[in-house]
């Protein structure tokens, strides 16, 4: 491999054995340009976490495309576990050198542009494609440390925003792990208004707007209201403020 000397760029040289080796060059350039790699996408002379997002963007379009990591003509998943791969060279190159010494490369503000759904379904079909060579396993490892970053560590009902509201708010929870979840509005007298989520759902974070009406889609009147997140054994109940 060859990389910048402060460990990005990283870009394969030999991918295939060799019997015998006889020796390594190494030619030291004095410009001052990054080494440019195929899947620094975003082309700002560092594979990271920006060029995930950025093949995400793109994910699906066809044609000449910068996100087209392995020039098939289409983005899809094998370019996003390409990607992933050169981030993990990188960070592995840095580490060597003594630069980080870090336990994980990504934090949760850097996958900000990221949801525990989409990862897991690009993950899964990684895992489906079948191929099984060394980078791609490697990739693959690394969406499974994206997925793990993303991942509550507890289930949470969190406050809505806006609050004070009119006429819409948005409701936060995090899940752990897939358990059946049932989230309920109920008036003061404790009486259900209307049930926004009655389902089993996967681990991450959702959000579900309410938008002040009731199970016949009526509009409901001002005042204060509570909704209530039943999920597996847990349940925590939170109140909102509707004006008009």
């Amino acid at each position: 491999q060859r990389a910048n000397l402060d460990g990005s760029s990283v870009a394969d040289l030999v991918t295939q054995g060799l019997e015998e080796p006889s020796g390594i060059a190494i030619g030291i350039s004095s410009s001052t340009d990054p080494v440019t790699v195929k899947e620094d996408v975003n082309g700002d002379g560092v594979v990271d976490v920006q060029d995930l997002a950025y093949v995400g963007l793109q994910y699906g379009q066809t044609g000449t495309n910068a996100a087209d990591v392995n020039g098939d003509k289409i983005v899809n998943v094998d370019d996003l576990i390409l990607v992933a791969a050169a981030i993990d060279d990188a960070a592995a190159a840095k580490a060597l050198a003594g630069r980080t010494q870090e336990q994980s490369h990504f934090t949760a503000s850097q996958l900000q542009d990221f949801t525990t759904s989409q990862l897991q379904g690009w993950l899964t079909k990684a895992r489906a494609s079948g191929n099984t060579s060394h980078r791609y396993q490697k990739g693959i490892a690394v969406f499974e440390q994206l997925l793990a970053v993303l991942t509550p560590k507890e289930t949470a009902l969190l406050a809505n925003y806006p609050n004070p509201f009119n006429p819409t708010t948005t409701i936060r929870y995090v899940l752990p792990h897939a358990t059946d979840v049932e989230l309920t509005v109920y008036n003061v007298a404790g009486q259900s208004v209307r049930t926004l989520v009655a389902e089993s759902q996967r681990a991450g974070h959702y959000e579900v707007a309410w938008d002040a009406t009731d199970a016949q889609g009526r509009p409901v009147a001002a005042g204060l209201y509570f909704y209530r997140l039943q999920a597996g054994a847990f349940h925590a109940v939170e109140k909102m403020l509707l004006l008009k």
